[in-house]
């Protein structure tokens, strides 16, 4: 595998904002972030074709008053169907992940996993980030759903599926205020059973 496009080591404070990343399928990680790194924030970045992660922390640990933040972060696999995660947050020896966070961000697949934990955590938080399978041309060959992205509806937080509880709502609203009557889903047999 070839080097990082970004590779931080004991860097505090850093903020990098409105870049593309790209690993053309050939990079097994596009971001490597090890060591403490206090303050260090990665904001409205786009990482697409990687081989493996995205963006890979290792054995980090920061100060709860500066963590690591990934913010409004959009990964895309680029078709790859073995990128092990969009995020992996790596623990080694007795090490923690702690003082991470990931806020804003778009996940799109196909990927094992969106958000990969690897050992101990703390005073990490993961808040409204968005996941998708896949970005178009999925199990249906032509026809109406070509273009359609798939949800991730089985993510849970707890007891609560938030995906779900989001589509849920939105149908609620447009019925509600556009007082419909009859209404059509025509990907409901995408949905999981339970």
């Amino acid at each position: 595998a070839e080097t990082p496009l970004l590779e931080l080591h004991g860097v505090t404070g850093l903020k990098l904002k409105g870049f593309k990343l790209e690993g053309q399928k050939r990079l097994d990680d596009l971001v490597v972030i090890s060591g403490r790194c206090a303050g260090v924030t990665l904001e409205d970045l786009h990482c697409d074709a990687f081989k493996k992660t995205a963006i890979r922390l290792r054995q980090y640990g920061a100060e709860s008053a500066r963590p690591v933040s990934l913010l409004r972060v959009r990964t895309t696999t680029a078709g790859n169907k073995d990128a092990e995660a969009s995020v992996l947050l790596e623990a080694g020896g007795v090490r923690f992940n702690q003082d991470v966070r990931i806020m804003d961000c778009r996940f799109e697949g196909p990927a094992k996993a969106a958000i990969v934990l690897d050992g101990p955590t703390d005073d990490v938080l993961v808040q409204r980030n968005r996941f998708f399978r896949r970005k178009g041309k999925g199990a249906e060959a032509g026809g109406d759903f070509e273009s359609l992205k798939e949800f991730v509806t089985d993510v849970t937080e707890g007891s609560i599926f938030p995906v779900r509880n989001s589509l849920i709502l939105a149908y609620q609203h447009a019925i509600a205020r556009y007082d419909v009557d009859g209404f059509r889903i025509d990907t409901l047999k995408f949905v999981e059973r339970d």
